[in-house]
């Protein structure tokens, strides 16, 4: 939330708020430091890394967090006027970033960890064209940039 204030600060834009673009829910690995969470199990974190369909202790899971986070963009594309002739931006945590991401991608769910979490700071840019061929069935995503930071 303070970052997308930040840029809509510089830009002089508004700001709209969905807490369906809210950070991954850790369950019960909520606060604690990895450290904490490797104490129990050191390999534990990397099997939710790796493994989209599992969630941490009533926490989510990667295709949990897709699931809520892709309606967003779906209803934006339906009833945001200026969506083909303006970009849209979208400020969230980069797990939220991933799973988002690789749904618009139609990624299949193993393929989901390629998707690493953006850096602190670092954008993803992806464009939605008409699918090649297949007219009014809707969009192809394309992935332009992952993980890039911007210079100053």
């Amino acid at each position: 939330a303070v970052t997308a204030q930040i840029v809509a600060e510089h830009l002089e834009l508004p700001v709209t708020y969905d807490g369906r673009l809210r950070e991954t829910h850790l369950g019960q690995w909520q606060g604690k430091t990895h450290a904490e969470v490797d104490g129990a199990d050191g390999s534990v974190r990397a099997h939710w890394r790796n493994t989209p369909t599992w969630a941490p202790p009533e926490g989510e899971s990667r295709i949990d967090v897709a699931q809520r986070a892709r309606p967003v963009v779906d209803e934006l594309m339906e009833h945001f006027d200026e969506w083909d002739d303006a970009a849209v931006l979208l400020v969230a945590h980069g797990g939220t970033i991933a799973a988002l991401t690789s749904s618009l991608l139609d990624l299949e769910i193993s393929q989901y960890p390629m998707m690493k979490s953006l850096r602190n700071a670092n954008f993803a840019q992806l464009q939605a064209l008409p699918r090649y061929g297949e007219p009014d069935t809707g969009v192809q995503w394309y992935l332009e940039a992952w993980n890039q930071g911007l210079t100053v």
